[in-house]
C-alpha cells in the first residue's frame, strides 16, 4: 500500500510539474516592449501545439499591435552548430519584422561573437508574408547565422499561418475588406 501511495504521489507531482512547464511563459518585457511603443501586455496566441508558444502584443485597449515568439518555442526546431539558438522575433501587424534579439545560445563564443548588429538589422522591416530576399550569413559563424535565418523564417511562416494572425494581417493590408 505504501508503494502504491508513493507511485500515486509521484504521478500527481509529475502531472502538476508538466502542467506548470507547459504554461505559456511570456518573454521579459524589456525584450519585446521596445519594438512596440504603446504596448501594454502580451496574450498567448491560440492554434499552436501544446509545446509551442507565441504571443499577441496588445495596447491598453486590447488592440493587437503585433506578435512575438521565441524561435526555440515554435516548430520546426532548427539547430545551430551546437544546439538551437533562442531568438525573440517581433512582427508587426503589417507582417514586417520589427526586431530580432538573441536570448540564449550554446554556440562557441568565439564564432558566435562574429554575429554583429548588421547581421540582425538585415531582417528589420522585411515583409514576412512574401518571398524574402536572400539573407546574408556570417563567414566564421556560418552554422549559427544560417540557423538563425532558417529559424526566424520558419517561425514566421508558422506564425502567419495561424487564423488570428492571418486575419489581422489581411485586415491591415486590405482595409476596404477587413476580415474579422
Amino acid at each position: 500500500m505504501l508503494i502504491l501511495n508513493k507511485i500515486r504521489s509521484t504521478i500527481i507531482l509529475a502531472g502538476c510539474l508538466s502542467a506548470w512547464i507547459c504554461q505559456a511563459t511570456p518573454p521579459a518585457e524589456n525584450h519585446w516592449k521596445p519594438a512596440f511603443p504603446g504596448a501594454a501586455k502580451l496574450a498567448p496566441l491560440d492554434g499552436l501545439t501544446p509545446q509551442e508558444e507565441a504571443f499577441s502584443v496588445l495596447d491598453a485597449d486590447g488592440m493587437t499591435l503585433g506578435w512575438v515568439f521565441r524561435t526555440d518555442r515554435l516548430n520546426p526546431p532548427v539547430k545551430g552548430h551546437i544546439s538551437q539558438i533562442a531568438c525573440l522575433v517581433s512582427l508587426s501587424t503589417n507582417a514586417s519584422i520589427r526586431n530580432i534579439k538573441v536570448l540564449e545560445h550554446m554556440e562557441t563564443p568565439l564564432y558566435f561573437s562574429k554575429l554583429r548588429n548588421d547581421f540582425f538589422t538585415q531582417f528589420k522591416e522585411l515583409p514576412a508574408d512574401t518571398a524574402l530576399p536572400q539573407l546574408d550569413t556570417v563567414t566564421g559563424a556560418t552554422h549559427s547565422s544560417t540557423a538563425i535565418v532558417r529559424d526566424v523564417l520558419e517561425g514566421i511562416k508558422r506564425l502567419i499561418e495561424l487564423p488570428a494572425v492571418k486575419a489581422r494581417i489581411n485586415s491591415i493590408k486590405n482595409p476596404a475588406n477587413p476580415k474579422p
